[in-house]
């Protein structure tokens, strides 16, 4: 999965996902989290070749604002599935520069709800899994907050953070 991509085709594709992408954890069904990396852009052949790279089951198109006629159609992709976003966030970490640290904390979230579901499949959700929701909600919030992050490794064992905001 993703090996078989170049130094060149990693940095392109983190600097795409720091730039159209985003990283985050939807709630479905008020149920369960879905960890998602997901980009847009209106060219078509880039989100063609992002797609492909990701393994996106489909490239979906969307008019943003269709009774204007100003706006080209955009595409959007997605993947989901902790295995696939952790092992794409490993190899594309060293690359991002402004969504390192939601990378980080998805990483986290991934890695501990693996390890959950290892020692117990029907586990729950933990109050780590849920810290780390509620801040990659914060550090996606749309407006222009001031946020000072700091992240440690080992998330559920040292937790160091903060969110500052206007």
């Amino acid at each position: 999965m993703f090996e078989n991509l170049s130094e060149t085709d990693l940095a392109y594709l983190a600097g795409f996902i720091d730039g159209e992408g985003s990283i985050h954890i939807s709630i479905q069904h008020e149920e369960w989290f879905q960890p998602i990396i997901s980009v847009s852009n209106s060219h078509k052949e880039t989100m063609g070749w992002i797609s492909s790279v990701l393994g996106a089951k489909c490239v979906y198109q969307y008019d943003k604002r269709p009774e204007s006629g100003n706006w080209k159609s955009m595409y959007l992709a997605s993947i989901t599935g902790q295995r696939k976003i952790l092992r794409l966030l490993q190899l594309i970490h060293p690359y991002l520069k402004t969504k390192k640290v939601q990378a980080k904390l998805m990483m986290a979230f991934c890695e501990l709800r693996l390890e959950e579901r290892m020692c117990n499949p029907k586990s729950g959700y933990t109050q780590d899994d849920i810290e780390i929701y509620e801040r990659l909600c914060a550090l996606n919030k749309r407006g222009n907050p001031k946020i000072a992050e700091t992240v440690t490794a080992g998330f559920g064992k040292e937790k160091e953070y903060k969110v500052i905001r206007a």
